[in-house]
């Protein structure tokens, strides 16, 4: 499917590019890309669609909010994240790079141990985070 170069995209895209470790509801995207530009013409179902595209595209991640109510988009660009392991907060959604290789490495090694295969486009450990758990 082709992918327009428009305003609303770039504008996006822009605010995902911004906070990479954070998720992200379509309904607060459509928010904060009309707070960023008052005269953009952009409304929730553009925002889903540009998000479709993101994900297929491999440029974003979809996956469900902390309670399953809705979903929640995070952007990985052009970097494949599929590298790295994340640390997700269950309560509010934060993620981590784990960008230790020694840690993600051995943590690899006890899951083959284990006999288990890691889905590697999604390789997260769950917890709670400091913020959270005061």
């Amino acid at each position: 499917m082709k992918t327009y170069d428009t305003e609303q995209r770039r504008t996006l895209i822009k605010i995902l590019e911004n906070e990479p470790d954070r998720q992200f509801s379509a309904r607060e995207l459509t928010e904060l890309c009309v707070n960023k530009n008052p005269a953009l013409k952009i409304n929730e179902s553009t925002v889903y669609r540009i998000l479709s595209r993101l994900v297929e595209a491999g440029k974003a991640e979809r996956s469900a909010s902390p309670d399953g109510r809705f979903l929640v988009y995070r952007y990985t660009g052009e970097c494949s994240c599929a590298e790295h392991i994340h640390i997700k907060c269950t309560k509010c959604g934060q993620i981590c790079h784990l960008e230790d290789e020694e840690a993600e490495k051995s943590i690899f090694e006890m899951v083959k141990r284990c006999h288990f295969n890691i889905d590697e486009k999604r390789p997260t450990i769950v917890g709670v985070c400091e913020k959270c758990s005061l």
